[in-house]
Parts: structure tokens; sequence; C-alpha cells
């Protein structure tokens, strides 16, 4: 950039001392007092180029050829100043920092198993059947007693989970008792619930009971959507004394049929105050409530009492199908014997005053069964 800026300066003082002879010491007097650095240079000698041009442009003495030849090689000069400036600006320019690499995403990792994705693998290898079914069930129980043996709180529940659905296929149960009472004992929400279940389909004992109702005292909540029917599994299908305070407990809250597991009931023997429970709920203004201690507790009862029997009766003028329809089949079992008269007499009625044939075949059934020959004898052909 130095040379081709002195040949300029020197280009433009040549022209300048042709157009104008007082001009001719500034180059000498410019390179005598040059600064010191090249910048400083290149800055000075562009201004004395810049004064020295104007000069030529505002002259108006006669153009010379030779003038002219040196005005071309003043331009030529000036196109390679303008190429070195330009080489000039992509080195001072300020420097472009290159952009931040983007992390990388870390590599992903294989999520263990959810407990229901692992209770599904473990209960299809323990219902399989086939050519490898033993070695496969084999396998899997292994799998079920070492997670019940670990420290794994998923794997603890999928294997409880995995055993609630494997009661019905044959393999020693006695062993897993000991190691599912200790979840029976102190797990918390739905690994208590699974606990339960686990125990009731493997093996039973004494007490189990008594665990259950301490366990409803420890954690409600975990246990109540299923507390109606644990109660009636564990109690022999019986839900009487301290069981039965319990589910009046349950019958408190607010009725939600998916919350309160009323078909728990389902062909249970329960105490006084239980049945009277069921039965206000059978007679209350709620319908769906109504129902539902219809269809899943009442009609499903053992030794059905005379109020109970009185309700079913009183069911069979339902203009809803779902409702006389349970009550006809609520009155063919659990009807005490004393009440059974009483029965026959309210089903030749019926029979009698329906046309449909489904009907009055059931009807003829249940008093076949509970009227005497004078009694059936009322039956219309």
């Amino acid at each position: 950039m130095k040379k081709t800026t002195l040949l300029l300066v020197a280009s433009l003082a040549f022209a300048c001392r042709s157009a104008q002879p007082a001009l001719t010491p500034a180059p000498q007097t410019l390179v005598a007092a040059q600064p010191a650095t090249p910048t400083q240079r290149a800055l000075a000698a562009l201004e004395g180029a810049t004064a020295a041009v104007r000069e030529m442009r505002e002259s108006t003495a006669p153009i010379t050829d030779d003038e002219r030849a040196n005005a071309k090689q003043v331009q030529a000069a000036a196109q390679r100043l303008k190429k070195e400036l330009g080489a000039l600006e992509a080195r001072v320019a300020p420097k472009k920092r290159k952009p931040a690499a983007k992390p990388q995403a870390p590599a992903p990792v294989d999520k263990p198993p959810t407990a229901e994705a692992l209770a599904k693998k473990w209960t299809d290898a323990i219902r399989a059947l086939g050519a490898d079914a033993a070695e496969r069930r084999e396998h899997a129980l292994g799998e079920v007693r070492a997670a019940l043996g670990g420290h794994e709180p998923a794997t603890q529940h999928a294997a409880l989970i995995t055993l609630q659905r494997v009661g019905d296929v044959e393999f020693d149960k006695a062993p897993f008792r000991a190691l599912i009472l200790p979840f029976v004992e102190t797990a918390p929400d739905k690994t208590l619930l699974a606990a339960f279940y686990a125990l009731n389909v493997t093996c039973k004992a004494d007490g189990d009971l008594a665990r259950l109702h301490e366990a409803w005292t420890r954690d409600p909540a975990a246990l109540k959507s299923s507390m109606l029917h644990l109660l009636a599994q564990f109690g022999a299908m019986q839900v009487v004394g301290r069981s039965e305070e319990i589910a009046l407990e349950v019958l408190k809250t607010k009725y939600d049929r998916s919350a309160i597991g009323l078909n728990g009931l389902w062909g249970t023997k329960v105490g006084p105050q239980l049945e009277a429970r069921l039965l206000a709920m059978a007679n209350g203004a709620n319908r769906d409530v109504a129902y539902d201690a219809l269809y899943y507790a009442l009609s499903t009862l053992q030794d059905k009492s005379a109020a109970v029997v009185d309700k079913l009766i009183a069911s069979l003028a339902e203009q809803d199908p779902n409702a006389w329809q349970r009550a006809l089949w609520g009155l063919g079992h659990g009807v005490p014997e004393a009440l059974q008269a009483k029965v026959a007499d309210a089903l030749v009625e019926l029979h009698n005053a329906r046309s449909e044939p489904h009907l009055r075949g059931e009807c003829r059934r249940i008093v076949e069964r509970y009227g005497d020959e004078a009694t059936q004898a009322k039956l219309l052909k």
C-alpha cells in the first residue's frame, strides 16, 4: 500500500508541476515531513493527492497532450489505490465472532418400563400356554420374587399387580405370603391396594381381615375405591362388625360409582345397619344412586331380609326394564324359606299381568321352586 500511495502522490505532483510550477516543492516537503506510522503516512499522502487533483481540476491553463497522459496515469494509480483500499478494509474490519456451537443433545437414555408394562410382561409369561409355558412361568415367577425382595418401588408394585392377575394359575403360592406381608403392613397408596389383592389370591390366613382394618385406619384414601370388595373378600363374604362400620364410613362420602365400588358387596351377608343404609339409598331421590343400590347390592345379598324382599317386589312394577329385570333376578336366590311364599304370590301376579315370554318363563320357574301346588295352579296358561 505504501508503494502505491507514493506512486499516486508522485504522479499527482508531476501533474501539478506541469499545470502550476509553484506546487513543485510540495511533494518534497511531504516526504521530508513524513509521519512515523504507515497509517499516518497514508493519510498525509492522500490528503496531499486530493489537494493536487483539485488544483488540476480547477486550473484554467490550457491542457497539453503530456498533461492528458499524466492525468491518465493519475486515474490508473487511483484504481490501484482503490484495490488496495478494498484489501485494507478486509484487514481492518472487525472480526466476526463465530457463532457458539449448539450444545449437542444428550444421547437418549432408555427409560425403565412402567409398573404396568412390567406387570403385563410377567403376567403374559405366567399365563402362557404351549410347549415352553412351564419354563416361561418359572422364569417370570423368579423375577417377581426377586422384585418383591428388592428395593425398587416400581418393580415391587409391578410384582404385586402381577400376582393379583394370576391367582387362577396353578403354581406354589404359599411362599409369596411372606414377601407380600411387609407391603400390606407398611406400603402406601396404590402399592398398598395391590398388596392386599395379591395377598387375597395367593395365600390368605387368619388375621388378614384385622390387617385390612388397620390399613384402612392408616390410609383410607388408598383403599376407598375397593374397600367394600376387600372387606367381603377377607371377611368370607360377610360385612359385619368392624367391617360393617368401615363400610358405613365409605358410604358416608359423596356417592361416586367409581370411587365407592358398591359392586364389591355383590353376594355378601351384611349387618343390619349397612342393610338399612343400602335401602335408604335405593329409596332415595337420586335415580343413579337408587339404581346402583338395587342392582349391585340389594338384589345380590345373601339371606335377604323382609325389607329387602319387599323392595325387590315393589321394583317389579318399575317401567325401567333394568330395574324390574334385576329385581326379578334377585328374588330368585337368597330368599329365606319363610319369605318364599310371599315371593311366589308376587310372581304369580306378575306372570299373569305380563305377556313377555321370557318374563313369564322366569316367574314360572321361581314359583315352582317357592310355591305350593295351589300357588302354582294360579299361573295362567
